[in-house]
């Protein structure tokens, strides 16, 4: 039986049990979902940067030298795009590092550590500090990560403004030169980082949709958070769509995924879409229709479980795989009368 073949529909349901009314779709804020995330150093055009991705080679140069007496910063790409709040790496630790490098010479060398809250790219409100020893030029083991620990007054929590940046200030306060390797990825030799626990993704909007029945046209759709469980199978369809902001920007959002769970918890649909490389470095990223055919006779263990508050949760994936959730209840109502009048023959 094909959709556009429906003149007239007539719909006749007893509910049971609470109806959900629609109101439109805002975004809602991601709460609690704190999780490591890892910030890689790199550099371009001489100004030392944060970002998120995994890989390798996105600056101009794979080392960096830090002069004796001197100070190099690195600061997120861009600036954020939303009030980003950080939690304790662990009890009183603001952040953690992990940096390859060597001395100049034979002697060793060392490091002032410090996180600002900054406004531009170098400088800013201290946060946390450290210092770490670094190993001498014939050292092939070069790796060092040490704890940044939270300046007096601060942690265990700390929110960046919008439009700030999370600074590192690295000062070499010794009297050799430092090299600091760089820009590998996460698989390469030298993945220097710094680690923050926060949650990127602020905000989700989860928006949920049907067939009009009320018109025998294909594309026409309506936003609604009740759906009718006996629908013949080409139109018993859930299109849910949506947006994620993250405060890092567009680029370090790469998956949306989405599932239904029934009133007793139980998954019954998994569907997932790849994010494609954004036009625009800030914003929100979107996903279009992800679609549930909750009556699908090909999928039976996809099928709906009767009347009941159901769970949509769509989940926005970050570069580094950590998944950020928000959840969107609905109703299947229940069992009802479905009348249609097919379309006469021309």
């Amino acid at each position: 039986m094909n959709r556009s073949q429906f003149v007239s529909l007539i719909l006749s349901f007893a509910f049971l049990g609470v109806l959900i009314s629609w109101s439109p779709t805002t975004a809602e804020e991601v709460e609690d979902q704190e999780q490591d995330v890892a910030l890689y150093l790199y550099t371009y055009n001489g100004i030392g940067r944060l970002h998120t991705m995994e890989t390798g080679g996105h600056g101009d140069a794979d080392q960096v030298s830090i002069q004796p007496g001197s100070s190099t910063y690195f600061a997120l790409n861009l600036s954020l795009q939303t009030d980003l709040p950080v939690k304790s790496y662990r009890t009183d630790v603001g952040f953690h590092i992990y940096l390859y490098a060597n001395s100049a010479d034979f002697s060793a060398g060392h490091l002032n550590l410090f996180v600002r809250d900054g406004t531009t790219m170098t400088g800013g409100e201290l946060l946390a500090s450290g210092d770490m020893n670094v190993p001498t030029v014939i050292q092939t083991n070069n790796e060092e990560h040490v704890d940044i620990y939270w300046e007096d007054d601060y942690g265990p929590t700390h929110t960046f403004a919008s439009g700030h940046y999370i600074v590192l200030e690295l000062e070499n306060d010794g009297d050799n030169a430092i090299n600091l390797e760089l820009d590998s990825g996460k698989s390469g030799d030298s993945p220097s980082r710094l680690v923050t626990t926060t949650n990127p993704v602020r905000d989700i909007t989860v928006l949920t949709k049907s067939y009009n029945l009320a018109t025998p046209d294909p594309e026409d759709l309506v936003s609604t958070e009740n759906f009718k469980p006996n629908l013949p199978s080409d139109i018993s369809k859930m299109f849910v769509s949506g947006t994620a902001l993250n405060a890092f920007g567009t680029y370090d959002i790469t998956k949306f995924e989405v599932a239904v769970f029934d009133s007793d918890g139980n998954e019954l649909f998994v569907g997932e879409t790849e994010v494609d490389e954004p036009d625009q470095e800030t914003g929100t990223n979107e996903f279009e229709e992800i679609i549930w055919n909750y009556n699908d006779p090909a999928e039976p263990s996809e099928n709906h479980k009767g009347k009941g508050i159901y769970t949509v949760r769509v989940t926005a994936m970050n570069q580094q795989g950590n998944e950020f959730s928000l959840d969107k209840s609905i109703q299947m109502d229940a069992y009802g009368l479905y009348l249609y009048t097919a379309e006469p023959d021309q």
